[in-house]
C-alpha cells in the first residue's frame, strides 16, 4: 500500500473543506473582530510594548542588511544582503493589505527571513573582522 496517494487524498479533502467557507476564500470574514493589515493585527494582539519589540527586530534586520549593502566590497554580499531586504519588505508589502501573520507560513517566513539576515549579518561582520 502506498502512503503518498493516502497523504495526497487527506490534503485534497482537507482542501475541499476549508475551502467550503468564505472565511478561508477571503483570508478574513467581513464580520470579525481583526484589524484591517498585520501591522495594526500586531499593536492590537500585542499592545504597545510588544509591538515595538516586535516591529524593533524588522528593524535591527532591516538596519543590519542596509549596513551590509553600504560597507560592503564584494558584490555577493551586496546582492545576498539586497535579496533578504527586498524579501523582508515585499513581505510587509503585500500585509499592508491583509492579514497572514495569523497563519502558520506567514509567521515561518518571516522570521525565518529576520533570522537569516541577522546570522548573514554576524557572519559578515566576523569575516570582516577577519581580514
Amino acid at each position: 500500500f502506498n502512503w503518498f496517494w493516502l497523504d495526497i487524498l487527506v490534503i485534497l479533502i482537507a482542501i475541499w473543506y476549508y475551502r467550503l467557507s468564505s472565511y478561508h476564500r477571503n483570508g478574513v470574514s467581513h464580520n470579525t473582530m481583526h484589524a484591517s493589515n498585520d501591522a495594526l493585527e500586531t499593536f492590537s494582539d500585542l499592545g504597545i510594548i510588544g509591538a515595538t519589540f516586535y516591529f524593533l527586530c524588522i528593524g535591527l534586520a532591516l538596519y543590519n542588511l542596509l549596513n551590509i549593502m553600504k560597507n560592503t566590497s564584494q558584490r555577493r554580499h551586496f546582492y545576498s544582503a539586497a535579496l533578504l531586504l527586498s524579501s523582508i519588505i515585499g513581505f510587509y508589502s503585500i500585509h499592508m493589505f491583509k492579514i497572514q501573520s495569523k497563519w502558520f507560513y506567514g509567521v515561518y517566513y518571516l522570521w525565518f527571513l529576520i533570522g537569516l539576515s541577522q546570522v548573514w549579518a554576524e557572519i559578515i561582520r566576523s569575516k570582516s573582522e577577519q581580514i
